[in-house]
């Protein structure tokens, strides 16, 4: 059972949709520098390429440098704000694009991300 940040997210262990839970990381003025992945499963380290153990309590820039940094708002908006949020993005690793859903989790901080693959 996975309660590092106080819930239970062991329901999408076995989900086919790409899922993870990222915690917002703050410089001493408030400002967004980076996320830490608390959570992901198996799907979505495979779109990443990775295993889940590389992506785990790692930063997202320490895994994936050339993260565009443009996002970080959105979930910095979802993780503070309580607000739903969503964008299209290609995945040159797997060559296919997704939908991305941002969405609180409960807990100020922290926040969830769905893709699911759309054909264009």
């Amino acid at each position: 059972m996975c309660t590092d940040m106080g819930f239970n997210i062991d329901i999408f262990d076995y989900s086919p949709l790409p899922y993870c839970v990222i915690e917002i990381i703050l410089d001493n003025n408030g400002e967004m520098t980076d996320f830490i992945y608390r959570y992901c499963n198996k799907a979505f380290a495979d779109i990443k390429g990775y295993r889940r153990e590389d992506i785990v309590n790692h930063k997202c820039l320490e895994v994936f440098p050339d993260s565009d940094k443009k996002k970080f708002k959105l979930s910095y908006k979802v993780a503070y704000g309580n607000e739903a949020a969503e964008f299209d993005e290609f995945y040159t690793e797997k060559g296919a694009y997704y939908h991305v859903n941002i969405m609180p989790v409960g807990k100020v901080g922290f926040c969830a991300c769905m893709l699911r693959d759309v054909k264009k």
